[in-house]
């Protein structure tokens, strides 16, 4: 009978270790079934991931070209004002006081001044104040 008992104890104890491996393999089944769901969870988070971010690459290449296009038009539009303002202050130049008479610059000098003086002093000392248009016309 003594064999009989350690031989039953010796089967309980082997039952006892097949129990605690089963457990412990159904719950390896439990982690690795978690693990699949989360991992094809994220695969699929990396797919629209991944489609998103090609959409937003294909967008930004036409703003940016749409950018470049934008900035090239800004400068030739740009350039045809500053040229369209300067033609039309071309014919806005003033000359006062020009002799028609062909003499030396000094001679033509003295003249004006005189003219000048002559203006300033019928207009009560004032000269004409230049005008925006006459101003403009230096920048150009």
């Amino acid at each position: 009978m003594g064999q009989f008992g350690e031989r039953q104890t010796s089967v309980n104890k082997t039952t006892g270790r097949l129990d605690g491996m089963e457990n412990r393999l159904t719950e390896i089944e439990h982690s690795q079934q978690f693990k699949c769901q989360r991992y094809e969870s994220l695969s699929s988070c990396t797919t629209s991931n991944k489609s998103e971010i090609e959409n937003v690459q294909s967008e930004l290449k036409k703003l940016s070209a749409e950018n470049t296009r934008l900035r090239a038009s800004n400068v030739s539009l740009s350039d045809d004002v500053i040229d369209l303002k300067c033609r039309s202050m071309r014919d806005n130049l003033l000359f006062f006081v020009i002799p028609k008479s062909t003499s030396t610059p000094d001679d033509m000098w003295s003249t004006q001044l005189q003219q000048n003086d002559a203006n300033s002093d019928a207009t009560g000392g004032q000269k004409p104040a230049p005008t925006q248009q006459s101003q403009n016309v230096e920048k150009c």
